[in-house]
């Protein structure tokens, strides 16, 4: 594995300088836009990322408003207390990818 003075080099490279690449970064949110995001929110960004892990990221993509629908808005308080049925329609649904270890790993997140 490369250390991340290597890859720094290697985009320096890239890009020309160290501040074409600073330039780039992207500007984290404040502590306080942090604390605006709602619950729901940082579950369906985790569950996004979970999902793509390994897939194509585009196929989540276009499926992702099936997920929204599917795990209830990723509304943490509607999951905790999902249902095994539930459960079982998720692993059953054929709009989202259904992979029991992400669908798990979602729920468990909630």
């Amino acid at each position: 594995m490369r250390s991340f003075a290597e890859i720094l080099d290697i985009a320096i490279e890239r890009h020309g300088s160290f501040s074409a690449v600073e330039a780039r970064l992207p500007i984290p949110l404040s502590r306080d836009a942090l604390r605006a995001v709602p619950d729901d929110r940082w579950l369906s960004m985790m569950a996004k990322d979970i999902f793509r892990a390994g897939f194509n990221w585009s196929v989540i993509d276009t499926k992702w408003d099936a997920f929204e629908t599917a795990f209830a808005g990723f509304a943490p308080n509607r999951l905790v207390g999902i249902s095994e049925g539930e459960t079982d329609a998720l692993h059953s649904d054929h709009t989202i990818v259904r992979n029991g270890a992400k669908i798990a790993a979602t729920l468990e997140n909630a």
